[in-house]
């Protein structure tokens, strides 16, 4: 067994072997999830080689299967479709994003934006509409390469050197990305020195506490192997911050009752995870939404800032 990812430990009980709904993540070495005695925290045992892992991400394969240069193309035109809807407003993020990051940064006046894993770029375009200066950071090259062509110079590979952008972010964005990191710690030392004086970093990331992790147990959609190495209730991420200098100014949660709820309850019945219908996501909701007001929602996020 290893030990704690959060915070070293040696002292975990083993829980169950991990299995994962998503056929992606198929063909791995045998994987089980702990629960750490000391923190309280979930980790996975044994973890993948970081290697392949970041050869997951970074493949042009694996985001459109394409060529590299046509999928750019068709990356950039993306792009461009999703810029172009923006800024005639007839676009909007994915409601669960939307709703965190509107509220979120809502009395924050806009300034320079960094967020970390960026995907395809879409949440900061639709925080550029509403004034931010965008960057980011993104593993997938073909997302990357899509991105600076839009953008010149603002994303980089995560394992760049960011000593020029040191002291410049007013928001760093950390969104579904705490849980992949193995080393989690490391992560949050290298991003503390770009915050900006009186800067804040927003993290999201499955909670490790929601409702619909205690109802559905091994089920719970967020255990992923081998991607979610390690899961987090709000004690387990206040103490993280806490170790690295850091101090929380607020902790919430959101529902989601599409793929926390109705992707759990098709896992745990072993029918197909197709896409959770309209129906089944109101049938989850009330439940969903009560969580939320429980601080047991199905996404967890603290705001924290630097000690001065």
């Amino acid at each position: 067994m290893s030990n704690c990812i959060l915070c070293h430990s040696s002292s975990g009980l083993m829980l169950f072997k991990a299995t994962s709904y998503r056929e992606s993540s198929s063909g791995f070495p045998e994987q089980h999830y702990y629960k750490c005695s000391d923190c309280g925290a979930v980790y996975i045992a044994p973890t993948i080689d970081k290697s392949i892992i970041s050869n997951r991400y970074r493949d042009a394969n694996n985001y459109l299967g394409e060529t590299f240069s046509n999928a750019v193309v068709e990356a950039y035109n993306g792009i461009q479709r999703i810029k172009h809807a923006t800024q005639n407003q007839s676009y909007n993020l994915p409601m669960l994003s939307s709703a965190i990051y509107h509220r979120e940064l809502r009395s924050i006046k806009p300034g320079k934006v960094l967020d970390v894993g960026c995907g395809d770029g879409h949440l900061l375009i639709e925080l550029e509409r509403s004034g931010w200066d965008i960057y980011g950071t993104e593993y997938n090259e073909v997302s990357l390469a899509a991105l600076n062509k839009q953008y010149p110079g603002k994303f980089r590979n995560p394992e760049s050197d960011f000593s020029d952008w040191y002291d410049t972010f007013d928001v760093i964005m950390l969104n579904q990305v705490i849980e992949h990191i193995e080393q989690p710690s490391e992560l949050i030392k290298i991003l503390l020195p770009l915050l900006a004086r009186n800067g804040v970093m927003i993290i999201v990331t499955p909670n490790l506490d929601s409702w619909a992790r205690h109802i559905f147990g091994r089920h719970w959609v967020q255990f992923w192997p081998p991607e979610h190495v390690v899961l987090y209730g709000a004690k387990q991420l206040k103490a993280l911050l806490a170790r690295n200098n850091m101090s929380v100014i607020r902790v919430q949660t959101y529902a989601e009752p599409g793929t926390d709820y109705g992707l759990s309850f098709r896992t745990a019945l072993n029918l197909p995870n197709k896409t959770v219908s309209k129906s089944e996501k109101l049938l989850w909701y009330p439940v969903s939404l009560l969580g939320t007001f429980m601080l047991s929602g199905s996404q967890l996020v603290v705001i924290a800032q630097r000690n001065n």
